[in-house]
């Protein structure tokens, strides 16, 4: 399996043209008071995002198979996540997502671990994503004052944020796709002083390549690149200093549609908890409707549409379009998806897209709208922050995590207290791998029984009703939940 390397070159690619390209307009600017505000303002925002939110799991058990790709990575066993696990034999299957994110979180797993080290990577990706919403804002503006703005908006949207201390994959998606954006725009700017507008074409062209393999649907970032002015004919240039880049950039392209030949079993084969179908768009719309009006994204939503009538007399109200036509296509494909609803479990990490968007054009829009704007937009949106400042709506809760957060916290004090020699059969046996447990899905098991002395069957939310009944007189430590109990048996 040759795309993790492919990602982990391009990641280093990409990393060193967005540095050659920043080169130049950072060298002419003038470090006053404003930048310096500025860095603070981002400093001290990170900082609250950290201070403010504590680092766990959000997605069960998504961001622990996403660790435990990461781990196989580190370890050569290839991008797949494990069935088995033992001295013996080792043996992991290749899951229906790309491999950007575990890719990209390796390093820091292999630092801090599989439970430490994503959460602390997408704590680096928020910080990063800030600060392209903060050069956003500023460039649409044409005032380094909305970079400072910006902020204050981006930590107003908890249900959006919160996100940034998590193991999940979307805050390295939102920062790649708005980071493509932002580079096609400093691309299609092509008076613009101290800019190398060939750079600007591989960055975007390659963090775009890049996000498709962090999260599928990022597919939709062709709409907004090919609407932001100047950057379609850029886009499709080649020169020598976008060549490399761009060469990479039609890699993933391949490497992308490969990927995609391999998920008919999963996208297609009618399951519930991962199809796409127009009977989901009806409930789905009317789930995240409410749902958006009752968190902090509203802020973005209603502050975005004000900017819209901005950008109406504006001369750069079509880049904002397009910077508004990303987290509109998301939402948009999320309305046929089965599992598409942001009141869902997990689902409201697909308000990132909404935060980063929502408060750049807002911050610009506040610096740069007509007063009789102003006047109609302050007072609302001052209402609207405030109320969500002092916690009148909710927040900071991923619903319906109770009892697989309650499981997954069990595991660990298990895995802890077993034999360095056990084995745990189990339904998520990268999860207890991830502790340095050996473990098995029940599938694999056979010979185990034999061979092992310390044997644990883990029956939990994924077992069988079969599992559970087979096991019911044998030794357990038992975990309640709301859901029932979570067994740790072992073999009599």
């Amino acid at each position: 399996m040759l795309a993790p390397y492919a990602i982990a070159l391009s990641l280093a690619v990409l990393a060193l043209f967005t540095a050659r390209a920043l080169a130049p307009s950072l060298g002419s600017l003038r470090f006053g008071r404003r930048a310096l505000a500025a860095v603070l303002v981002w400093g001290c925002a990170a900082a609250w995002i950290h201070a403010r939110f504590p680092r766990q799991h959000r997605l069960y058990y998504d961001e622990d198979a996403y660790a435990n790709l990461s781990l196989n990575l580190i370890r050569g066993h290839g991008a797949g996540v494990t069935l088995l696990a033992t001295r013996q034999a080792h043996h992991v299957e290749r899951y229906k997502w790309p491999y950007a994110f575990p890719t990209a979180a390796a390093p820091l797993v292999a630092w801090l671990g599989p439970e430490t080290g994503p959460e602390v990577f997408n704590e680096l990706c928020g910080a990063a994503a800030i600060a392209v919403a903060m050069a956003w804002a500023a460039a649409l503006a044409e005032s380094f004052w909305a970079a400072i703005l910006v902020a204050p908006l981006m930590l107003l949207q908890p249900a959006a944020i919160e996100w940034f201390r998590s193991g999940s994959a979307e805050p390295l998606s939102a920062l790649l796709a708005a980071l493509a954006l932002w580079a096609a725009a400093k691309a299609g700017a092509a008076s613009a002083p101290g800019i190398s507008n060939g750079r600007w074409v591989g960055v975007s062209a390659l963090a775009a390549a890049i996000a498709i393999h962090v999260r599928l649907e990022n597919l939709v970032l062709a709409i907004p690149l090919v609407l932001i002015p100047g950057a379609r004919k850029r886009l499709w240039s080649l020169d020598r200093v976008s060549a490399i880049p761009l060469l990479f950039a039609a890699m993933l392209a391949i490497a992308y549609v490969a990927h995609l030949g391999g998920l008919r079993q999963y996208y297609l084969a009618g399951r519930g908890e991962s199809s796409f179908g127009a009977a989901w768009v009806g409930g789905n719309l009317a789930a995240n409707l409410k749902y958006l009006g009752a968190t902090a994204a509203s802020t973005s939503v209603v502050l975005a549409a004000g900017v819209l009538a901005w950008a109406a007399v504006r001369r750069r109200r079509i880049e904002a379009g397009a910077i508004l036509c990303w987290p509109a296509a998301i939402f948009a494909l999320l309305l046929f998806y089965s599992v598409g609803q942001f009141g869902y479990p997990g689902g409201g990490r697909f308000l990132l897209p909404f935060a980063l968007a929502g408060s750049a054009l807002a911050a610009s829009g506040c610096l740069a709208a007509p007063r009789r704007m102003v006047l109609l937009a302050v007072p609302l949106a001052v209402a609207l922050l405030a109320a969500q400042a002092a916690g009148a709506w909710p927040h900071g809760t991923v619903y319906g995590t109770d009892v697989p957060r309650a499981e997954h916290a069990a595991i660990v004090r298990w895995a802890a207290r077993l034999p360095r020699d056990a084995v745990v059969i189990s339904r998520v046996p990268y999860l207890w791998e991830n502790l340095g447990v050996y473990t098995a899905q029940p599938e694999f098991a056979g010979g185990i029984l034999e061979q092992t002395r310390n044997l644990y069957l883990h029956i939990g939310l994924f077992s069988t009703p079969a599992e559970r009944a087979s096991v019911e007189n044998w030794p357990k430590q038992c975990v309640s939940t709301a859901a029932g109990e979570i067994w740790l048996v072992s073999h009599p």
